[in-house]
């Protein structure tokens, strides 16, 4: 709270697109909260359709704990399956995205993201994923000369390979729909690790966990989320990304989901593979890739969005040569050992270990070569 009373808020610019977009997914989340799921930071304010501003509260960072990270782990599991309509297809907008039966397209980064209505077909989630994640950016990512003709051979060869369910798996147990309600962008910067005073006040779904700690006389923190790209789709996904950058206590999240809501044989090897898939496709940044919606204030580093960075964080970054450019904040600043949302992957030398990546993922998962297929369509320029 500010000295007057009032909450103090973090506010961030964007288009009117991006901001209804996130805006509406914070509603989502929030009312999953509201029914027991994973606390969300609590929006404050938004201008959109017509504006380009959205504020949420000013939450205040702590130290991550296994404790407080098991915890996050059970609630997101509540937070998957929270559908009080009773049915949720892949790709489906959040509510507020969706007008007269008609929705418009959400944003990651600087690119659209597809979503559909409710009232959908339903589609496996191959289907959804080749159509969506995959073969939606590749039009792109070809003009822009980010791939070339073989490269989009085999993004075609894997969109074949999920729409014949080579990597469709059930749901976790809890989630009795088609999709589960995600978070959408859940890499590690877009869980705050907030003090539990904070969270009470700038969370919503967070104030038990703060009484809580009055009456055990704890500190601690709880995990919050932030900055969605809300949409229906795999459970397994919002946990895969965790991965990127690497989380806190990744062990104890996937063992207390699990334990929460069982994950389908298997999970552990898809883990494996989308860890390393993720880990495989992380290219060394380019200065030249950086577009202006990458420059906006949405994605400048911040205190609310930067976490402190553990040591196998910073040796990923040392490892793929974050560094400071003239364009862009780095991704990884080595005073201060912090994380920002600002990196930027880029130049055909990436794509081409991206599609060698592809050639592989065939038989392991799409899920981080539809993220680097969208950025390199809206984000990449050819290298000289």
């Amino acid at each position: 709270m500010g000295h007057d009373g009032v909450m103090a808020a973090f506010t961030k610019r964007g288009t009117p697109a991006a901001i209804a977009a996130e805006a509406a997914g914070l509603n989502d989340l929030a009312r999953a909260a509201w029914a027991g799921g994973a606390p969300v930071v609590r929006l404050l304010s938004h201008s959109s359709p017509r504006g380009s501003r959205l504020d949420t509260a000013l939450l205040s960072p702590a130290s991550p704990s296994a404790s407080a990270a098991e915890e996050f782990a059970r609630r997101l599991a509540v937070t998957h399956a929270h559908c009080p309509e009773g049915s949720r297809v892949f790709g489906q907008a959040p509510a507020g995205l969706v007008h007269g039966g008609r929705t418009g397209d959400g944003v990651m980064g600087a690119a659209p993201l597809p979503l559909v209505a409710p009232d959908s077909r339903p589609r496996s989630f191959g289907e959804f994923y080749a159509e969506d994640r995959l073969l939606a950016y590749l039009s792109a990512a070809r003009a822009n000369g980010s791939i070339d003709e073989d490269g989009a051979r085999v993004l075609h060869r894997l969109a074949d390979r999920l729409r014949e369910g080579a990597f469709d798996a059930p749901q976790p147990a809890l989630v009795h729909t088609d999709a589960a309600l995600l978070h959408g962008d859940l890499w590690s910067g877009n869980l705050y690790w907030a003090t539990r005073e904070s969270a009470a006040r700038g969370a919503v779904g967070a104030a038990e966990r703060e009484a809580e700690g009055r009456r055990t006389g704890e500190g601690g923190c709880v995990a919050v989320l932030i900055d969605p790209a809300s949409q229906g789709g795999h459970a397994e996904s919002d946990l895969a990304q965790l991965t990127v950058f690497g989380a806190p206590f990744t062990d104890r999240i996937y063992a207390a989901y699990d334990e929460a809501s069982p994950l389908a044989d298997g999970w552990r090897e898809r883990r494996v593979s989308s860890t390393a898939c993720t880990s495989s496709s992380s290219m060394r940044p380019s200065s030249e890739g950086l577009t202006a919606g990458r420059r906006s204030e949405r994605h400048q580093p911040t205190r609310r969005q930067s976490q402190p960075a553990s040591r196998s964080v910073r040796a990923r970054a040392a490892r793929v040569g974050l560094r400071r450019t003239e364009a862009c904040k780095p991704a990884y600043k080595p005073r201060t050992g912090y994380i920002s949302t600002s990196s930027a992957f880029s130049s055909a030398a990436t794509s081409r270990r991206i599609l060698a990546t592809a050639s592989r993922v065939c038989r392991t998962c799409a899920i981080s070569v539809s993220a680097n297929s969208r950025f390199l369509a809206s984000n990449a320029t050819p290298s000289s």
